[in-house]
């Protein structure tokens, strides 16, 4: 018969504890592996030969089971239950039904999934002071400018401002005449002070219409007095409309 040869042997184990490096060239038999180790007579352990299991066959593999002595145990494919760790921090899928557009407000899962997107209602903005909101003041000024004081001429054709204040004391005939408006977006309106001590003739120019009570500014010396004349643009009808709002008689 032939002759037995049996090679040095050692558990995984024994190999760690003894720190065994063999001889140059030796082989060696892993019985907790099952496999083979070959010695270069300085690496403590030698190193381990992979071993084929016996469920394998060839070919490619994307999941991949390894033993705890680094051998592949078992191939398969990818499943969902993979890939649920990663979607949560790394990935983000398209949700079912969604299409490509622009919400303001949107419907999302517990993975950071959107579901679904809506446009904003008034119940979803709450309630805020107007010291919050950024620019209105600027939009309520472009929209009815502050309104200023204006000395006006004592005498002669009197050109008015718009969105102010004007007050006068006529000493001779004088005529009012309103600006010109070039942007009926905004509110247009003048306030006119007249303080006719001296009886002088009061004419309104560019003016489509009166209203209110005692729209007729005295135009002789007939009345002598303290009037509040209001002059209003009306875009409805691109013209200025005019109104005393006060009268006060001398004595």
């Amino acid at each position: 018969m032939a002759k037995q040869v049996q090679r040095r042997r050692g558990t995984e184990q024994q190999y760690i504890d003894s720190g065994f490096v063999g001889a140059e060239g030796e082989f060696t038999y892993d019985e907790t592996a099952k496999t083979v180790r070959v010695h270069d007579g300085s690496t403590p352990g030698g190193f381990k030969l992979v071993r084929q299991t016996a469920t394998l066959t060839a070919g490619w593999a994307i999941k991949v089971k390894l033993t705890s002595q680094g051998l592949v145990e078992e191939v398969g494919n990818l499943q969902w239950s993979d890939l649920e760790t990663p979607l949560t921090d790394h990935v983000v899928f398209k949700a079912s039904g969604t299409t490509g557009t622009t919400k303001c407000k949107v419907k999302y899962n517990a993975d950071g999934l959107v579901l679904e997107g809506y446009d904003l209602v008034e119940t979803d903005i709450p309630a805020l002071s107007i010291s919050k909101i950024t620019g209105l003041q600027t939009a309520l000024d472009n929209k009815m400018p502050q309104v200023t004081v204006v000395t006006g001429s004592t005498s002669g054709t009197i050109n008015l401002t718009d969105n102010a204040i004007t007050a006068i004391t006529p000493t001779s005939n004088i005529t009012l005449v309103p600006p010109v408006v070039t942007n009926t977006g905004i509110l247009h309106q003048m306030v006119v002070q007249l303080d006719n001590r001296a009886e002088v003739s009061v004419t309104l120019s560019g003016v489509t219409t009166t209203f209110g009570a005692n729209t007729a500014v005295p135009a002789s010396t007939s009345l002598k007095g303290v009037f509040n004349i209001y002059y209003e643009y009306d875009a409805a009808i691109s013209a200025w409309v005019v109104g005393v709002i006060k009268k006060t008689l001398a004595s």
